[in-house]
């Protein structure tokens, strides 16, 4: 040992082996027994979940950069490299944001403008509170929650109970890290917007245009199967002619009806005039003997000038002056 006097220093123990150690006798004064496999184990989940933990804010970091534009791949690649954003953070960022990419395809305009103007509104809120002077944070959160919740109830069907939901699951304290995630979420969620606003009204006047050139090309074809001029004064004499042919008519049957009913008049009045013969007033006289023989037993009228009145008693017939 006296030779090589190096020989005789401790080298130094891994730092692992003492982390480990450390653990162990931190367990053991708690009563519990922990083995080096599953204390590496710990140590390395809790590695990971600090890792995931600062992807997660660079992300939101990435998000609140000037030139931070959610619409355009190419900017959010770069800022996330500018960043140092995980893949971990990355693909469930890609993948949220195809979601609400599908989500708005299934929208209107008028929709879509709604949500625009919520979120900016909810946006500016928070912002109001997070840049609160100091020492009042709280009360300038509180009335901006307030106000938000009362705003919210003016917005229509589909975009009042997001925001509500949205300011429902704040939490009650002043939290500054989850107003920079809320304006990191709502300024990407404003970017896609305005995009899918700006396709959607493009889509909605190109569908105008083309309805309006429809409804042009309808009166086009319309106004090519009107009549001409000279065509539309021969259809118009036809049409006098018809209509002077068929009064015409309806007056000639107007007169003879007239006429008929005239003869009927005159007839009726010549009816009611005595007869100069004397064959009315023998009718009439022979229909009263007729009328006082109906209270005589079979007494008849034999017909004739002279009205001769024959006999007849039930059961006997008699001709010729004979009972």
């Amino acid at each position: 040992m006296g030779a090589y006097p190096a020989l005789s220093i401790r080298p130094p123990e891994d730092p692992m082996a003492i982390f480990i150690k450390a653990q162990q006798i931190k367990a053991g004064f708690l009563g519990q027994q922990l083995l080096a496999q599953e204390i590496q184990q710990r140590s390395a989940q809790t590695q990971r979940e600090q890792l995931l933990v600062q992807g997660q804010q660079n992300l939101v970091a990435a998000q609140h950069d000037p030139n931070w534009d959610a619409s355009d791949l190419s900017k959010v690649d770069k800022l996330f490299d500018k960043y140092s954003v995980p893949e971990e953070a990355r693909t469930p960022w890609y993948q949220a944001r195809a979601d609400f990419n599908k989500l708005m395809f299934n929208t209107n305009s008028q929709h879509q403008s709604a949500l625009q103007d919520a979120y900016n509104h909810l946006d500016d809120g928070l912002q109001a509170a997070r840049n609160a002077p100091q020492g009042q944070e709280q009360q300038t959160y509180d009335l901006v929650k307030q106000r938000l919740t009362q705003y919210a109830q003016t917005l229509p069907a589909g975009v009042k109970e997001p925001l509500l939901s949205e300011i429902g699951n704040a939490p009650a304290g002043y939290d500054p890290g989850y107003l920079d995630r809320e304006h990191a979420i709502l300024r990407t969620s404003q970017d896609l917007l305005e995009q899918h606003l700006k396709t959607s009204q493009a889509s909605e006047a190109t569908q105008k245009a083309a309805q309006a050139g429809a409804e042009a090309q309808k009166v086009t074809q319309e106004a090519a199967n009107l009549p001409t001029p000279q065509e539309a004064a021969a259809q118009r004499a036809a049409t006098l002619a018809s209509t002077q042919a068929t009064t015409g008519k309806a007056r000639v049957e107007t007169a003879k009806a007239a006429e008929e009913l005239s003869q009927l008049k005159r007839q009726a009045a010549s009816i009611s005039q005595p007869d100069p013969t004397g064959f009315q007033t023998r009718q009439t006289s022979c229909r009263k003997g007729e009328a006082q023989s109906s209270i005589q037993p079979r007494l008849r009228y034999s017909p004739g000038p002279s009205c001769t009145p024959i006999l007849a008693w039930q059961g006997i017939q008699t001709s010729s002056g004979q009972r």
